[in-house]
């Protein structure tokens, strides 16, 4: 059995790094990922490269397409639909139980991952956008106290990643977004629970059904 000599923060920071530009969105579904031009980008050789792409192979986020051409990943309407279904198994519930008895500092701050989205969205900083979105539903899980919950929508961050940068899309959703967790946090507010989860569930049927229509979209250009 062979063993890689290249150190592993090389590998680490290579996957990483990689992987960064794949959740941002810098690098889209379909895009090639050429050793070479890899290699070149970091200043490394390909090893380290290569090694980080198997990683992300194994994350979800590349795949091999025919002539041993690594792309990233475009999901499927299944992947969507399977992935969509099972946050909305588990966020609604983590939401609604948020709107039980909401802390002022949590309410401020998922209100202000709203006006950073919004103002991101009217100075079309995509970055700031994407990141500020992210962080409405990374507060909302670190809330729940449930770290299984959490643990299992963290395996998918990637893939989810993929999935929200594929919605944006559609146009109208990165306002859609914005409206969707202003009423999220607005049933919080008023401690009410039931309607916390609907407007959850709202939320993510929303985010599959555009994402859902971008994927068919970006098929059709590549016919």
């Amino acid at each position: 059995m062979s063993v890689s000599m290249v150190p592993p923060t090389i590998v680490q920071n290579v996957y990483e790094a990689i992987r960064a530009a794949i959740v941002s969105g810098e690098m889209q579904p379909g895009d090639p990922l050429v050793e070479a031009a890899l290699s070149e980008r970091f200043g490394i050789s390909k090893t380290p490269v290569r090694e980080a792409l198997i990683r992300l192979r194994r994350d979800g986020l590349v795949e091999s397409a025919p002539h041993r051409v690594t792309r990233v990943v475009t999901p499927t309407v299944s992947d969507i639909v399977h992935v969509c279904e099972l946050r909305e198994w588990i966020e609604p519930q983590i939401c609604a139980e948020c709107a039980k008895d909401p802390s002022a500092e949590l309410v401020a701050r998922l209100e202000d991952s709203i006006d950073t989205a919004e103002r991101a969205l009217d100075e079309s900083d995509v970055e700031t956008y994407g990141d500020s979105i992210r962080r409405f539903t990374d507060q909302l899980l670190a809330s729940s106290g449930n770290h299984y919950a959490v643990q299992a929508l963290q395996r998918l961050h990637g893939v989810l990643a993929l999935i929200a940068n594929i919605s944006r899309e559609t146009p109208g959703r990165r306002t859609r977004s914005i409206d969707e967790h202003r009423a999220i946090v607005e049933a919080i507010k008023v401690r009410d629970p039931e309607q916390t989860a609907e407007a959850t569930r709202r939320h993510l049927r929303s985010i599959a059904d555009d994402s859902i229509k971008a994927v068919h979209h970006l098929l059709e250009e590549r016919a």
